[in-house]
């Protein structure tokens, strides 16, 4: 059960944490959110195969 908590885990996609450094330490902000955007989109491809692979376990 730990080892498929860890593996979703992993392929989660950045949130909020990944935002806020860029603001705080005034780098390139629209690098950060278009960054998090692709890799959120990206999580619609990787879901299914990991819900696969979850699931073969």
């Amino acid at each position: 059960m730990v080892l498929k908590v860890i593996l979703i885990l992993t392929a989660m996609p950045p949130a909020f944490t990944s935002l806020v450094p860029p603001q705080l330490y005034q780098l390139d902000t629209d690098l950060a959110n278009s960054s998090w955007l692709f890799n959120s989109a990206m999580l619609l491809l990787v879901a299914p195969m990991l819900y696969l692979v979850v699931h073969s376990m």
